[in-house]
């Protein structure tokens, strides 16, 4: 029954949010400087999963209250629920979300070092950052500056890791590449938050869509 709460709280349909940007980073890089490497591939997607954790894990522990008062919680909207639902202790996910952003930081360094820009150990510290703003430190995740972070991170940071993994070194980073997914993020967060639209009311969040 542990692991299968522990399934639940990893939410693997969330990491929809996760994977393309990667790839689509690596595909950039393949397709401006023929560049790809297997093992680079599977350690930037190790990084996602990482990261994947650390967001879920950590908004699980962070909304706990929003989540307990969500009426009607949907695939992608009120959290996993093992929370509410029990199966987990709060401090349980609070240690395995830092384990996860350890893990994040970890990887991000690892593949600074095989790729030779120091830019993915920063990449590393961002994807961190952007979650502990959003849901812990002036926890963004209750205003309408929410969303913007979940775009940055998802529509910029991701996309970068992929590309500079993969691309040579002295590539420059395709900043104009990353508008699109940009976009879509944000689009994404919005229509994620639709049905939280409620529940975060009542915790008084005042996310874009409580605001609208």
């Amino acid at each position: 029954m542990r692991a299968a709460a522990w399934l639940q709280a990893s939410r693997p349909l969330a990491h929809g949010n996760i994977a393309p940007g990667l790839l689509y980073g690596q595909a950039l890089a393949w397709a401006l400087h023929g560049a790809f490497d297997a093992l680079t591939c599977a350690l930037v997607l190790a990084f996602g999963v990482a990261d994947h954790l650390f967001i879920v894990f950590g908004n699980d522990y962070a909304d706990r209250e929003a989540d307990a008062a969500h009426p009607s919680p949907t695939l992608v909207s009120g959290g996993s629920r093992v929370l509410p639902e029990g199966k987990l202790p709060p401090a349980a996910l609070a240690r395995a979300a830092g384990a996860a952003a350890v893990v994040v930081l970890g990887m991000a360094g690892l593949l600074a070092v095989r790729s030779g820009r120091p830019g993915l150990a920063a990449a590393g510290l961002a994807a961190v950052a952007l979650l502990v703003a959003y849901s812990y430190g002036p926890r963004l995740s209750h205003r309408p500056a929410g969303a913007l972070l979940q775009a940055v991170g998802v529509g910029v940071v991701l996309p970068y890791v992929g590309f500079a993994a993969q691309a040579p070194p002295a590539a420059a980073v395709p900043g104009w590449a990353f508008a699109p997914t940009t976009l879509l993020a944000f689009a994404a967060a919005i229509a994620t938050a639709l049905p939280d639209a409620g529940a975060d009311a009542a915790v008084g969040k005042r996310t874009w869509v409580v605001a609208a």
